[in-house]
């Protein structure tokens, strides 16, 4: 996963830093859809804003409701997509893969 937040990583549990160059994380970008019509030039310089993470299975990456400051981009691997019935259990309404972007 690739987060675009500014200094501080998302505060879900499970998520493990990657040391990644800038080169490495501007390709990550390069193969998600969120990145057609940029620039390789302009993924580099994006790519500064960015840090990545690998997720452990059944890690939540963003709950429902919460107001996060970040993007994310799948890089590789897929989400479960999450919602809370009325009842309060969750529900799995949708699998995504390469791309899943939330800006709150």
């Amino acid at each position: 996963m690739l987060s675009g937040a500014p200094k501080e990583p998302p505060r879900s549990t499970g998520l493990d830093p990657l040391s990644l160059l800038f080169e490495q994380i501007s390709e990550l970008i390069e193969r998600t859809r969120w990145a057609d019509g940029f620039s390789p030039r302009e993924l580099e310089a994006l790519a500064k804003y960015f840090r990545a993470y690998a997720a452990s299975q059944g890690t939540v990456i963003v709950q429902e409701g919460a107001r996060e400051a970040h993007l994310c981009l799948i890089a590789r691997g897929q989400v479960n997509i999450v919602k809370s019935r009325s009842d309060g259990e969750p529900k799995r309404i949708g699998t995504s893969g390469v791309l899943v972007d939330h800006l709150a």
